[in-house]
C-alpha cells in the first residue's frame, strides 16, 4: 500500500488463505495457490506445523517461499532449500540469547518450563547450549503438553527445588496464565522468571501486575 500497490514498479496481485494452522491442510493449499493461482511468491505462515508442509511443496515446485514467522528448525536445517528464505528466526535463536544473560546475573541454577511440542523443544535446544556453555546448571526441565494450561502442579515442583531462575517458552493465552499461575503460587518476587519475546508480547493486558518484574 506504502508503493501504491507495486513492488520495484510493478503491480502486484495478491492471492489469500487462511491456513487455519491446520498442518493437514497446508499441502492442500499451497498446492491451490501454486498450481491453480501461479503465484510466483508464497509468503507464510505463522505455525511450524503448517509450514513444514508448505516446505514440501515449494521445494518439488521450486516457487520462492518467505517465511515471516514460523521458526520450526527443519526449514532452515534439514530440509532447507535454496528458494526458501526465512525472515524471521529459528525457535532456538531467541532463548540461545538468553542462557548467558542470565549466568550473568548470578542465576546458577535454573529450572525449564515449557509446552512439550516442536517449538518448546528447541526453544530448550537454544537455553540449554547457552546456559550449560556459560557455567549453569540445569536442575530439572518441566514440561506439559501443548496447549495444556494447567500449572499448578509444575509450580508446586518448582518452589520445592528453589532453583536460582526460572527460564519458559510459553505465548499467547497460556503465556498470560502462565505468569498469573506464576504470581498466585507465590513464585513472583522470590525466583525470577525469564523468557523469550514471546512470554510477554501481546500479553501484558492479560497477564496484569502478575508481568511486572519479569526480564
Amino acid at each position: 500500500a506504502e508503493q501504491g500497490g507495486k513492488l520495484a514498479g510493478r503491480e502486484v496481485e495478491y492471492f489469500t488463505v487462511d491456513d487455519e494452522s491446520d498442518p493437514s491442510k497446508a499441502t492442500e493449499n499451497a498446492n491451490k495457490l501454486i498450481k491453480r493461482d501461479k503465484v510466483d511468491v508464497l509468503i507464510g505462515t505463522v505455525h511450524s506445523g503448517v509450514q513444514m508442509g508448505i516446505q514440501r511443496v515449494v521445494r518439488d515446485s521450486g516457487t520462492l517461499c518467505l517465511i515471516p514467522n514460523a521458526g520450526v528448525h527443519a526449514a532452515t536445517r534439514a530440509l532447507c532449500a535454496p528458494n526458501v528464505f526465512r525472515t524471521s528466526f529459528t525457535n532456538s535463536q531467541p532463548t540461545l540469547a538468553l542462557g548467558e544473560a542470565m549466568v550473568k546475573r548470578g542465576h546458577k541454577k535454573a529450572v525449564w518450563i515449557t509446552w512439550k511440542y516442536a517449538a518448546g523443544d528447541e526453544a530448550f535446544e537454544g537455553f540449554k547450549e547457552s546456559y550449560t556453555k556459560a557455567g549453569g546448571t540445569i536442575v530439572k526441565e518441566l514440561g506439559l503438553p501443548f496447549p495444556q494450561v494447567e500449572f499448578q502442579a509444575l509450580l508446586t515442583e518448582i518452589a520445592s527445588l528453589k532453583p536460582d531462575a526460572v527460564a519458559c517458552f510459553f505465548a499467547g493465552g497460556g503465556a498470560a496464565k502462565f505468569i498469573r499461575d506464576y504470581a498466585a503460587a507465590g513464585l513472583k518476587g522470590r525466583i525470577p522468571l525469564y523468557g523469550s519475546g514471546f512470554l510477554t508480547e501481546g500479553v501484558l493486558e492479560a497477564a496484569g501486575p502478575a508481568a511486572d518484574g519479569i526480564i
